[in-house]
């Protein structure tokens, strides 16, 4: 399946990221910049988020050779985020001040425990060797068994810390492109790029399974084409999904609008 990449600051705080552990299924808060790398498949497009501080020398790689400026949402980001971005590319690394906390944890701890037991290592060794000389057991002493040392149980608690934790289902977001019809017959604009709210209406009386489409002032645009809403209905009758919105054109002229619906 073909892959493409998109480059924008988060809309919500509900995308988790896929990086590689230990960042891995931590959540990407609201306006921090992440990288979407798209799949096409049968079914529509899947967009898999990450921190842009997540995203890896592959990755890079494969950015080097596209058009930035042609890469989705590129343009709209702050000048300096475009830099850094191209900076990144260059090097085919990105900045360690860009690497979030979520990914730094686990090496932080390891780099910490690491020090404190070579630190300590001497000091059992040393009490060992001294009660083996001044307790050796004679022949009517039963000889003691040695447990495990407080180094070897601070260790085995580090390595089951570090087991990343299995990752939720609702991570992927499955994006499809479509139009809002009927613009015409109503009074609420957007412009392109801006984020608009799917909301159902079950009381049309023109279709029951109606969904309209309100701009961030709550303002109605329009609908979404029947032949979709009849199959997201029943879905978001029943809370099964979450549903956003985002334009790519504004309606300034025709009658129909191009925009993205993220589930």
């Amino acid at each position: 399946m073909a892959t493409a990449h998109m480059l924008e600051y988060s809309k919500s705080s509900k995308a988790t990221c896929h990086g590689p552990p230990p960042c891995k299924g931590s959540a990407i808060d609201l306006g921090v910049l992440r990288y979407g790398q798209v799949t096409f498949g049968p079914y529509g497009e899947t967009v898999e988020w990450r921190h842009w501080g997540c995203v890896t020398a592959e990755i890079l790689t494969k950015l080097a050779s596209t058009q930035l400026e042609r890469v989705p949402g590129f343009r709209n980001l702050r000048s300096e985020d475009q830099n850094k971005i191209r900076i990144a590319v260059g090097l085919r690394r990105v900045d360690p001040v860009d690497v979030p906390e979520s990914a730094k944890r686990i090496v932080a701890g390891l780099n910490n425990g690491a020090s404190s037991s070579t630190s300590a290592a001497p000091a059992p060794t040393q009490k060992k060797r001294k009660a083996t000389f001044d307790a050796q057991p004679g022949p009517s002493q039963p000889r003691a068994t040695q447990g495990p040392s407080a180094s070897q149980l601070v260790e085995d608690d580090e390595i089951e810390e570090i087991v990343p934790e299995e990752e939720s289902r609702d991570e992927l977001y499955v994006m499809l492109k479509t139009n809002i019809v009927g613009v015409q017959y109503y009074k609420g604009l957007v412009g392109p790029g801006e984020e608009v709210r799917l909301v159902r209406e079950p009381t049309n009386k023109y279709d029951k399974n109606a969904i309209k489409v309100e701009n961030i002032g709550r303002t109605q645009v329009g609908h979404i084409p029947r032949q979709i809403a009849v199959k997201l209905s029943p879905l978001m009758d029943r809370n099964q999904v979450t549903v956003e919105g985002v334009m790519h054109e504004g309606n300034c002229r025709g009658h129909s609008l191009l925009f993205s619906i993220i589930l």
